[in-house]
């Protein structure tokens, strides 16, 4: 995991819903309809399985320290809500 995430380099990614659209650098975008995903990683801490929604969480570039640091997080939940 750490020989990939020191090379890993943000995608510039064009995201449209909603009507809005939003054309910026990801490091990660998590979509789902549940709370958790691989493993037990809390990337949408807010969905509910059964409100028929899909959530979506765009995480900013970061430097990987700062990842490591706030990886525990997301085993625990909830994380901090980032806006579009």
């Amino acid at each position: 995991m750490l020989r990939t995430l020191a090379d890993y380099k943000p995608l510039r990614l064009r995201i449209s819903m909603n009507g809005v659209s939003v054309d910026k650098e990801t490091f990660l975008v998590a979509i789902g309809n549940g709370s958790t995903c691989g493993g037990g990683f809390r990337l949408n801490p807010s969905a509910e399985i059964d409100d028929h929604l899909l959530d979506v969480n765009i995480l900013d570039p970061i430097s990987v320290p700062v990842l490591l640091w706030h990886l525990r997080r997301s085993f625990r939940g909830p994380s901090a809500r980032l806006a579009m």
